[in-house]
């Protein structure tokens, strides 16, 4: 699969992780609050990415060691919090629609 397709893919998780957040949550009240939403779901990604770089570290020290037995363990561990990476980080792009979309809907009804 070539980097489009999978942009295209994450887009469409993107879109329907915002509309599911929209249905069962709401638009945002003010942009102090899709701020904290946004940065909430920041510091998710954040937390995964940084646990990938502990087991790395630790596979590397593995590696070194020459510890095979090690290795499908970590390297599973790794690929876990890649996916959940990616499942925040899919959660911060649609917090960014959300707040986005959130304004449009508050000014206009600030207009009707």
């Amino acid at each position: 699969m070539n980097m489009n397709a999978l942009k295209e893919i994450i887009s469409d998780l993107v879109d329907k992780e915002k509309t599911s957040a929209i249905k069962n949550h709401g638009y945002t009240l003010s942009d102090y609050e899709g701020l904290a939403l946004l940065r909430e779901e920041i510091c998710e990604a954040q937390s995964e990415i940084k646990l990938i770089a502990i087991w790395e570290v630790a596979l590397k020290q593995s590696v070194y060691r020459d510890e095979c037995h090690q290795y499908s363990k970590l390297v599973n561990e790794i690929k876990q919090k890649a996916i959940n990476g990616a499942c925040e980080l899919i959660q911060v792009a649609a917090m960014c629609d959300k707040f986005k979309e959130s304004r449009e809907v508050r000014e206009s009804e600030s207009k009707a």
